[in-house]
């Protein structure tokens, strides 16, 4: 199943478990879970809410990294152009894998970011609110660089956005949107904090 940047998509799997698909990801599964894992491909971003079977673990398989849950609410965002891939717990316990380093453990509201170039890890103590509200359309960042603002952007509007002002991928940004601000006025709100003109 693929969303369209712009859009979002709701639906259960197999098993009746709960899934929502932000814009621009892609979820591959089988039309039968197998006898022995319950086992899902992710490209993009995904808020579960697993059924619970001790017998059939659930396994979220990304591009470097994969996540391990028996039934939970959880969410995965792990889009291919984005330098980091993070899982946050919002109730329950996941296990989470990257290749050639042993497991972790999250306990709720406990956020894992991996570094793609680095492979550094790291997990935090959040508001999982903040990580979901996705889900209502709220756009919140968090110690994000300008380039990850504008590729969320770019999916949530189904827009380009052809990003040449120079800025230093060190700069971070927090800034949360909550009501369902047009383009424009998230643009015209961003170009003041971060310093950038930008013309349609």
């Amino acid at each position: 199943i693929s969303v369209a940047y712009g859009d979002k998509k709701h639906f259960l799997l197999p098993d009746s478990s709960e899934i929502w698909l932000n814009a621009g990801t892609v979820v591959k599964y089988p039309k039968e879970f197998s006898k022995v894992q319950r086992l899902v491909h992710l490209d993009g971003e995904a808020y579960f809410s697993i059924r619970k079977n001790t017998s059939k673990p659930f396994i979220v398989e990304t591009s470097q990294l994969s996540v391990k849950v028996l039934g939970t609410r959880f969410n995965v965002k792990a889009y291919p152009n984005d330098e980091k891939i993070t899982t946050t717990l919002t109730s329950g316990k996941v296990e989470v894998s990257v290749r050639s380093q042993p497991p972790h453990i999250l306990k709720p509201d406990e956020q894992l970011t991996y570094d793609k170039k680095s492979s550094d890890i790291h997990i935090s103590v959040i508001d999982t609110n903040d990580t979901n509200c996705w889900m209502a359309g709220k756009l919140v960042f968090t110690n994000a660089s300008a380039g990850e603002i504008f590729r969320t952007l770019e999916r949530h509007y189904n827009t380009t956005i052809d990003n040449t002002a120079i800025i230093p991928a060190s700069k971070r940004y927090t800034v949360k949107f909550l009501k369902d601000e047009s383009l424009n006025e998230i643009l015209n709100i961003l170009k003041d904090i971060i310093g950038f003109d930008y013309q349609q």
